[in-house]
């Protein structure tokens, strides 16, 4: 039955169609062919053409490029985020040229580009770590190479955990809605604001919703990336200093967005990020490693494009 669900909500949100490739956002990850099936024995990194299990944890990155119009000016702001997902692949889809999968996913880590002024707003660990983990579905069109991918929207709600996907934000810090996630004395969630010399500039305490959807298609055994959709509702309750104050309009950047999603568990030729060998991939084990975790997949942070946002206009 759930992979009927899953199938039927395939067809409807993004009708079945295998994406095209993406070239150019990544460096290619060179698949190993001719292997045997047990890739379980295969060394990091040295993934094959085709998924021969799904079941596992894998990490999912996300570039999420959006043109930001705040303070008078329009800036490329680009948000990188980390997931970590447990996949389950349901038991009547095992052996299958498909398969659908429920995955335990949470949130570990999340970064952002600099915006005007040079300003870096900073995202505390413990926000992440307030997240709820959510139940995900997600279904591969095919486990071989080139075949499509789609999971299931996730929504994040920062400070805001109980309001909908479409309800209108709040606006007041005193907004009986609005929970102190981050358990700092404060509403909302808190950013940290820094100046160019890493000093503090301000402190800004806001809610946030954002909604993500995900599609692509399998590079190889331990690899899948494509195209990602998010919208951002995010709202400044208040602010230590007037520069920070101001909110900000957001819109989809000409440049596209995109994510990857490997596996770090070691199975079918993926890197192994279990250090402590406890059998579990953990947002801490992740998060202290994510510079080995970005160079070993060959994934790089990009600086905004600022005027590709303001030509869009």
């Amino acid at each position: 039955m759930r992979r009927l669900q899953c199938f039927l909500w395939c067809a409807g949100l993004l009708a079945c169609q295998d994406p095209e490739r993406l070239e150019g956002h990544f460096q290619d990850q060179q698949a190993v062919t001719g292997l045997d099936a047990d890739v379980l024995t295969l060394e990091p990194g040295q993934a094959v053409d085709d998924i021969h299990s799904i079941e596992g944890t894998w990490a999912l990155f996300l570039q999420d490029r959006q043109c930001m119009h705040s303070v008078g000016t329009i800036t490329e702001s680009i948000i990188w985020s980390w997931y970590l997902l447990d996949v389950h692949e349901d038991a009547d889809s095992v052996g299958n040229f498909n398969a659908s999968f429920v995955a335990q996913t949470r949130v570990c880590h999340e970064e952002l580009s600099p915006l005007v002024l040079s300003l870096t707003t900073m995202v505390p660990d413990i926000i992440p770590a307030a997240q709820p983990v959510r139940e995900s579905t997600g279904y591969f069109l095919s486990t071989e190479q080139d075949g499509g991918f789609v999971l299931s929207e996730i929504v994040e709600k920062w400070g805001v955990p109980g309001i909908s996907i479409d309800e209108e934000m709040p606006s007041k810090p005193d907004d009986q809605r609005v929970v102190d996630q981050d358990r700092d004395g404060y509403p909302g969630v808190t950013f940290g604001v820094y100046n160019v010399l890493g000093k503090l500039a301000c402190e800004v305490r806001v809610v946030q919703r954002k909604r993500l959807r995900i599609r692509g298609h399998v590079v190889n055994s331990a690899r899948v990336e494509g195209e990602l959709w998010s919208r951002i509702d995010k709202v400044v309750l208040e602010s230590t200093q007037a520069l920070c104050e101001s909110n900000a309009e957001f819109k989809v950047s000409p440049n596209g967005s995109h994510f990857v999603m490997v596996r770090v568990d070691g199975r079918e030729g993926g890197y192994n990020f279990d250090f402590d060998e406890d059998g579990a991939v953990t947002c801490e084990e992740l998060n202290d490693n994510l510079e080995l975790f970005m160079s070993s997949h060959q994934l790089v942070l990009p600086k905004p494009d600022n005027e590709s946002c303001r030509a869009a206009e």
